[in-house]
């Protein structure tokens, strides 16, 4: 019984697509300076996402990566929204703060119909099933600029079908493995210290 319920999963899997919007982005130089490590996102995946980026960017940069509730925990960064920082938040950031470099990463989730799906055939073949999407921003802070904007979407689609049910990736997990493959690219486009 569990192996035909394999098998059926495996059938009415529909993989996800993963699409970088800048597939030929440069990286970037991270083997110096201190760098605020800051992860926007809707409240289901927020901590699942800012789990990953903490564990990664600290193990890449050790005590160089700075997390905002860190530094709020030790009163040193007052609130400001860095989602998208405007030219008096970099200015203040630069001007109080010993950070360098600001990495914002920020998931969505765009379109969420769930893990399982029934086709419907009202929808159009090939819809959009999930769809989540995740982007890197770094700013260079001491001259007030983006110097680096990656991001990935990550969608399923309802196959050309029939009236099978389907089972999809939920864009919790899509907003993590497209981070993953974010940071993967980030990394092996970039240069750390040893």
């Amino acid at each position: 019984m569990i192996s035909l319920l394999g098998i059926f999963l495996f059938q009415n899997c529909t993989p996800p697509s993963y699409v970088f919007q800048n597939p030929r982005q440069t990286g970037v130089d991270f083997s110096t300076g201190d760098w605020l490590i800051n992860v926007n996102g809707i409240p289901a995946i927020q901590e699942k996402l800012k789990s990953l980026v903490k564990n990664d960017f600290s193990t890449k940069l050790g005590t160089r990566a700075v997390f905002p509730e860190e530094e709020l925990a030790t009163q040193m960064l007052g609130p400001m929204n860095l989602s998208h920082p405007n030219n008096s938040q970099i200015i203040e950031i630069t001007k109080f703060y010993k950070y360098n470099y600001l990495v914002n990463i920020s998931g969505t989730v765009e379109r969420d119909l769930g893990a399982f799906q029934k086709s419907n055939p009202q929808l159009d073949s090939g819809a959009k099933f999930n769809s989540s999407s995740v982007s890197i921003e770094i700013y260079d802070l001491r001259n007030g600029k983006s110097i680096y904007f990656q991001k990935v979407n990550a969608t399923t689609y309802l196959p050309r079908s029939n009236n099978d049910f389907y089972v999809s990736r939920s864009p919790e997990v899509l907003v993590s493995q497209a981070y993953k493959k974010l940071f993967k690219d980030l990394v092996k486009s970039s240069a750390f210290s040893k």
